[in-house]
């Protein structure tokens, strides 16, 4: 028995633990030397009972320790309690007490406990939960959304700013997923993300997402994720949700502006080659007959070039005229848009040309909604239903009537006028990147200038359309005109 005293007393000297005890009947209080050194007192020093209870802080009255007393001696478990003390040096400890009472028939007559100081456990804990208080008062009031998501996707809580952000109340966002609030194409990214974390293959991630909104609208954020773990067990998910929709809107903006610019700009290098080639042709023509008009004596050669001359002042004129249209249309792409019928700037323009129709004996088809309207300039609609309607006339078939079809219909949110004929259609193989092109023809036909489709084109985009053609030699050729459509 003496000899596991001694192993106790070395191993309690090592855990720096404090060993006491109390003799009832003389009130003896015994110190071992951990609890002197954990007292600030000298080793020799020899405590009394009232000396040890000065020490602590918060010392109990006479009633107090006689309530403990009897509590040991009833019970006879051991009592441990946590409480402050200022040392014989005036240092501020905590010290953990296990008490225990032992009898003799029956009869208490000595205390004995221990004494531990655990003043730096109690401060990481104090400052532990310091910092929890800190980051729930982070959390909760933070500019940004943030929120704990559990492994399998749940909200665990969310702070005042995410509910904002997403239109829910905290009760209705928690009783959701974040998997159902994200946008369909951004999800497998998300949890691929995730899953990685989960794996330990990456310790945090940083993505551009969209959240639907409770209104469906779509919000765009930046999103940052951290996991918490427990040894090798994930606890949850810290996410940082930050809305960027206005930077993400303004992008988009950027992005049209450029796109805007950068088709302004190859038109206007295209028109520029144009130019350059169309007047440097005529420049060079001009040239030409000048000298052989300076060089020749012959009256009837001078004749010959002086027409000649006035032939090829005409071609100018027309080059420029032609050239002032296109400049035209861009100027005023803009400007005079209504509200248009189609369906009844389409009768206008079948009645305007009527008499050419009948007389090759060609029959429309229309398949327009008669309440179906359009925000175009009048001139430009008139001029692009002209120009393919009398083209769908003009390179009909030697063997057939000609057949043309319109119908309207709408094709991923934009709305689709499409005219079809059974003519005698175009090569596109060979000419297909020349179709839309300024003085380009594709058909022996002496009326041809090769200005219309080029004029049609311009005129389609500068309200903001685009078109396409499809066709096939000696079957037909089929225009589409995109445009912005308005549901009456």
């Amino acid at each position: 028995m003496e000899h596991q005293l001694k192993l106790y007393k070395k191993a309690a000297g090592i855990a720096k633990i404090g060993l006491w005890e109390l003799d009832l009947p003389s009130q003896k209080l015994t110190w071992d030397l951990v609890t002197k050194q954990i007292f600030d007192v000298d080793e020799f020093h020899q405590p009394d009972l009232n000396e040890a209870m000065g020490y602590r802080i918060d010392a109990p009255g006479p009633d107090r320790l006689e309530q403990l007393l009897q509590q040991l001696t009833s019970s006879k478990e051991t009592l441990s309690t946590e409480y402050k003390i200022k040392t014989a040096t005036g240092i501020i400890k905590w010290i953990e007490s296990h008490t225990q009472a032992e009898f003799t028939d029956g009869i208490c007559y000595k205390l004995v406990g221990t004494v531990q100081d655990i003043t730096e456990q109690k401060e990481l804990i104090e400052t532990l939960r310091i910092n929890q208080d800190r980051f729930h008062q982070a959390f909760d009031f933070a500019p940004i959304g943030m929120a704990l998501v559990s492994p399998k996707g749940k909200w665990i809580k969310v702070n005042k700013s995410l509910c904002e952000l997403l239109g829910y109340s905290e009760k209705e966002l928690l009783r959701r997923s974040f998997q159902k609030l994200t946008h369909p194409e951004d999800l497998n990214l998300d949890l691929e993300y995730l899953h990685k974390v989960l794996r330990k293959e990456i310790s945090s991630y940083s993505m551009e997402k969209r959240y639907i909104h409770k209104t469906k609208e779509i919000v765009w954020v930046q999103l940052n994720v951290s996991l918490v773990w427990k040894d090798d067990t994930p606890l949850y998910f810290v996410s940082q949700i930050k809305n960027i929709t206005d930077r993400k809107q303004a992008e988009q903006e950027q992005k049209k502006t450029m796109l805007i610019i950068n088709d302004q700009n190859n038109r206007l290098v295209n028109f520029a080659h144009i130019v350059s080639h169309n007047l440097r042709s005529h420049s060079s023509n001009f040239q030409m007959m000048l000298k052989l008009l300076a060089e020749t004596s012959n009256e009837e050669e001078k004749k010959e070039i002086i027409a000649l001359l006035l032939q090829n002042a005409d071609h100018l004129s027309e080059t420029i005229d032609n050239l002032n249209e296109v400049v035209k249309v861009q100027l005023n792409s803009h400007q005079q848009k209504k509200a248009l019928n189609l369906k009844q700037e389409i009768k206008k323009v079948l009645l305007s040309i009527k008499a050419i129709a009948e007389e090759q004996k060609s029959s429309f088809s229309i398949d327009v909604h008669p309440d179906l309207f359009v925000f175009c300039n009048p001139a430009y609609m008139d001029s692009i239903l002209l120009n393919i309607l009398t083209n769908a006339i003009k390179y009909r078939s030697p063997y057939r009537t000609p057949k043309i079809g319109i119908k309207v219909y709408s094709v991923q949110g934009e709305m689709a006028l499409e005219i079809s004929d059974n003519g005698i259609g175009i090569d596109l193989k060979r000419h297909g990147s020349e179709l839309f092109g300024m003085y380009k023809t594709f058909h022996q036909n002496k009326d041809a200038r090769g200005i219309g489709l080029f004029i049609t084109k311009n005129q389609v985009e500068a309200q903001g359309g685009r078109i396409e053609v499809e066709s096939q030699v000696n079957t037909g050729t089929t225009f589409r005109i995109y445009l912005p459509g308005i549901d009456n």
